[in-house]
């Protein structure tokens, strides 16, 4: 690949760097990441040599180029003139919007093989062979230890399933500002507060998504405004993420009293079938406990989620990870204009006046900022932070938003059918917006 790319010569080769960028910011480095690295930088390296050295011995051999020396470097300035016109307009990002991206399927599945490659390879594996969702028990070997951890909340000490020995545990993976985790805050808290006393410890571990969920004092008012009373693990480093190869916010890992990984559960929802499991662990743990009246008595109770309902995917504002964006200018970083695009397709947004892009976030520079997208839910979400107004403009009705400090999510679209259409966001200045969430 770093030779293909250097012959272009094109240097945001997605699959290769976004796999050494994963593997750096996990701190998972070993023999195949150096390797994969060391060759696409000499692969990349060697054509762009040949170029140089191929093109300095053409300059002093060819007699032609002698001769008419100030005509080719003419010609050289005005090409160079009209490819910077051509920046300006966008022409670039116009004629890569016309052309096909045939590869785009190709990069994402060599990206994400390799991505998964080098973050399963520091596991043993076990956890791989444990089937999410399942309802009945499994023996998936021993739970990896929750090592590696930069802060505590709750406790004095970090949570130790050693010491926890003896007990049935569940690890919940979460960040503070994912609406997903969120929602699902209240029913840990409620199996917590329902069977703490018969053996149940619940640990949660923040694993952050984005840089501002790294500081403890957010994460501590994340935990305050949730309620949460069991220990929380900060996993800023991703050690513990890593141990369990874990993918998704939230994800839950039922551990039973002798320390064995027995189920395993991904996003939302599921809550009644994990309270049957604890009880199961529990009673296997201590065959005389009396257990109190479950909390999903109903067997026909249904979730609140409907997870068939089509909907619109989490859409990350940043540069970073931007997907959907509909309008006709380049969503690289800097301060940018940008026109309401002229059609917004399903799950597509657009943004309109002058913002500041940021890998992570945007903001609006000045007060004439808006946002528009194309949407499909029973509820959605912005995450914001700053300080500041958003007022959501959807049906023909108004509702203002006051955003005052540290980034978290914050309802735009309530309901308890699904719902679709075009909500417009105009954003004041002083606020960023980091992402949209849809449930």
């Amino acid at each position: 690949m770093g030779l293909a790319l250097g012959l272009v010569y094109v240097p945001c080769a997605g699959p290769v760097l976004a796999a050494i960028t994963l593997a750096g910011a996990t701190g998972n480095i070993g023999i195949e990441t150096v390797a994969l690295t060391l060759s696409f930088a000499f692969g990349t390296a060697i054509p762009l040599l040949i170029f140089a050295l191929a093109g300095r011995s053409i300059a002093e051999r060819v007699k032609t180029f002698r001769t008419h020396q100030r005509g080719v470097r003419t010609a050289s300035g005005i090409l160079l003139i009209a490819l910077s016109i051509g920046l300006v307009f966008n022409v670039p990002a116009q004629l890569q919007r016309a052309i096909p991206n045939y590869t785009e399927g190709i990069e994402q599945t060599i990206s994400q093989d390799t991505q998964n490659n080098i973050i399963s390879s520091s596991t043993g594996g076990s956890i791989s062979s444990c089937r999410p969702d399942e309802e009945k028990l499994q023996d998936c070997g021993s739970a990896p230890e929750l090592a590696g951890g930069t802060g505590n909340f709750n406790t004095e000490n970090q949570p130790s399933l050693a010491h926890m020995r003896g007990k049935v545990t569940l690890v919940d993976f979460w960040a503070y500002s994912c609406i997903n985790c969120q929602r699902t805050a209240p029913h840990l808290n409620e199996l917590y507060a329902k069977y703490h006393d018969y053996g149940l410890e619940i640990v949660g571990v923040h694993t952050p998504e984005y840089a501002f969920e790294h500081e403890g004092k957010n994460v501590q008012a994340g935990i305050e405004n949730l309620g949460i009373k069991y220990p929380v693990v900060q996993d800023n480093d991703y050690a513990i993420w890593r141990a369990y190869s874990n993918r998704y916010w939230p994800a839950h890992y039922l551990i039973d009293s002798e320390g064995k990984l027995r189920a395993v559960h991904y996003g939302e929802g599921g809550h009644k079938v994990t309270e049957a499991q604890v009880r199961e662990l529990l009673k296997a743990a201590n065959p005389q406990v009396q257990l109190p009246d479950p909390i999903h008595k109903d067997d026909a109770q249904e979730e609140t989620q409907n997870a068939h309902d089509a909907r619109t995917p989490e859409t990350y504002l940043g540069s970073k990870r931007a997907m959907y964006f509909a309008g006709q200018e380049s969503y690289a970083n800097g301060t940018r204009t940008f026109k309401p695009a002229d059609r917004l397709a399903v799950d597509q947004y657009d943004l309109n006046g002058t913002w500041s892009i940021t890998p992570e976030r945007i903001e609006p520079q000045g007060n004439d900022g808006t946002l528009r997208i194309n949407y499909r839910a029973h509820g959605a979400q912005v995450v914001a932070g700053g300080s500041g107004t958003i007022e959501v403009r959807r049906n023909g009705t108004t509702e203002k938003i006051h955003v005052d400090g540290a980034p978290n999510a914050h309802h735009i679209v309530r309901g308890d059918e699904q719902s679709s259409g075009v909500i417009e966001l105009k954003v004041s200045s002083g606020v960023q917006l980091y992402s949209l969430t849809f449930s």
